[in-house]
């Protein structure tokens, strides 16, 4: 591939290394600069890597849970926990973890860009834009780690290319194996890209059927580790043949992921690149990249044909898009030859970019006083209590709702103090810590929504169908029941429940026993 010299966004690395070193220390302003960051799953992960690195020192943890070791993807924080618990906070671990995934995904960018377009270039961090994400606010840190090794194992397979294939598939075997450890569908993604990356070559030479058998054995091979972990040492879902699809315009929407909090300012931003690019385009000054154009070309494709649900995993469908922004951004380059132009490009880049993080600051400043008043209520419950969470159906309709992280609080302050909520994800296929056998009963018997409906909803003097008596008969299993919601409310619970703590966002009130309650 030929190399303009006069191409102003071209750099040494040293240059590379200090833009991105740059650009990381903004990214991370919005990150430090409030205590509690709308990123949900995040503190689900904490509170479980938190019982696990102190389940021998704290009773009430051996009474509510019980470890879950296996062999299985997702488990990198709990991970990351447990070897720097007691040496940092809970939450400056998490912090720590996110800043990990940002530098693995900006690092995977510029491998991958600088391995198929051989120079190293600014271009590629146009995908610093996308570091906050939905994916991002919905705290699914292990796979957007995993997301960074893709694009640093599509680079390495890459570079091999013209290395003995013994090399080239021992080496992307270890990295298969290590992103799957990181995440499944992230092991899949990168799969995906590094078929794309063949077939398209394939496709160019108009090359016979043996050679197709020959380019796509490898990346099969590579895989076998992974099959046998999925298959001998994995633990298996129980729930058989759950496939569901969603409509098209659902698969359409997901490439919104990219977009936070404000769809107008984000879309506005984005189009602004997006037409300097269609400019630079017209004059012949984008080059792309065949090898990532099949690779994009073939994650599409998955991605509308991808089910929703599969198996357990859910919104399988909408986790490929921040790939294929993220593959976008490696997969074109970007000469522009005169000064003038280069720095109005990067201050338009820029500019972007600070709009985009003043966007989430502003967002998270307005959520901190419900995070704040929804902590201190659950803070002032005794440790080891047992607390049953109660959200509105539309609680997690979107990652994008104002004080989202306002539900997942319960885990991220009760469990940690000894206590027990059921809204801890604890899938035994999925995680390293599971609920002992009763509570598990008591948690599927009492699901948030509800317990929502049963009280703040119709009300505790409706008719109530089986789920509901099943929540009713449950309920003296808990201490205490929260009620919270993004929004002021107002609720009457009945004669079943005693008012505790009442403020606008989070209304905690205590179980009253059978005996006390009137019928």
């Amino acid at each position: 591939m030929p190399i303009d010299s006069n191409d102003r966004l071209r750099v040494g690395l040293p240059r590379v290394g200090w833009a991105a070193a740059g650009v990381l220390a903004v990214s991370l302003v919005p990150l430090y600069a409030h205590r509690l960051v709308t990123m949900l799953d995040l503190f689900n992960h904490l509170a479980r890597g938190f019982v696990l690195a102190n389940y021998h020192r704290n009773p009430f943890f051996q009474t509510y849970w019980q470890p879950n070791w296996r062999v299985m993807p997702s488990l990198t924080i709990d991970g990351f926990v447990l070897a720097l618990n007691g040496t940092l906070s809970l939450l400056a671990i998490g912090k720590l973890f996110v800043v990990l995934v940002f530098i693995v995904l900006l690092s995977g960018l510029l491998n991958l860009h600088q391995a198929a377009h051989r120079k190293w270039s600014l271009v590629p961090l146009l995908g610093a834009l996308f570091l906050y994400n939905r994916m991002m606010l919905s705290g699914l840190v292990n796979y957007m780690l995993g997301i960074g090794l893709c694009l640093h194992g599509l680079a390495i397979w890459l570079r091999l290319r013209e290395r003995p294939a013994t090399l080239r598939l021992g080496v992307f075997a270890a990295i298969v194996t290590l992103t799957y450890l990181v995440h499944l569908m992230a092991a899949a993604v990168l799969g995906l890209m590094v078929a794309g990356v063949e077939i398209a070559g394939l496709l160019r030479r108009r090359a016979g059927l043996a050679d197709w058998m020959r380019d796509l054995a490898g990346p099969v091979l590579a895989y076998i580790p992974v099959f046998a972990i999925m298959i001998f040492l994995a633990p298996h879902s129980t729930r058989n043949g759950v496939i569901i699809f969603h409509d098209l315009a659902s698969k359409i929407g997901a490439f919104a992921v990219v977009i936070t909090y404000d769809l107008r300012a984000e879309a506005i931003g984005l189009a602004v690149i997006a037409t300097a690019l269609a400019g630079f385009a017209l004059r012949g000054a984008v080059r792309i990249s065949p090898a990532l154009l099949g690779a994009l070309l073939l994650l599409a494709l998955v991605q509308m044909a991808m089910p929703y649900q599969i198996l357990t995993g859910t919104a399988a469908d909408h986790r490929v898009p921040i790939a294929l922004w993220l593959l976008g951004c490696c997969m074109i380059d970007v000469v522009i030859a005169g000064r003038r132009a280069a720095w109005l490009f990067l201050a338009a880049v820029l500019l972007v970019g600070l709009s985009r993080l003043a966007i989430i600051e502003r967002q998270w400043a307005r959520d901190a006083p419900v995070y704040a008043e929804v902590e201190a209520a659950l803070a002032a419950l005794p440790n080891g209590a047992k607390v049953a969470s109660a959200n509105p159906p539309d609680a997690f309709d979107s990652d994008s709702d104002p004080a989202a992280l306002a539900f997942i609080l319960p885990d991220w302050v009760i469990v940690p103090r000894g206590g027990f909520t059921q809204t801890l994800w604890t899938i035994p296929n999925q995680h390293p810590l599971i609920m002992r056998p009763a509570l598990r009963r008591l948690a599927d018997a009492t699901g948030p929504e509800t317990l929502w409906a049963l009280f703040a909803g119709a009300g505790d003097g409706a008719a109530h169908d089986a789920r509901t008596e099943a929540a009713l008969a449950a309920l003296p299993g808990y201490d205490y029941v929260a009620f919270i919601d993004r929004r002021p409310f107002t609720l009457t619970p009945g004669d079943r429940l005693t008012a505790v703590d009442l403020r606008p966002h989070i209304k905690i009130f205590r179980v009253r026993t059978p005996a006390s309650a009137s019928p």
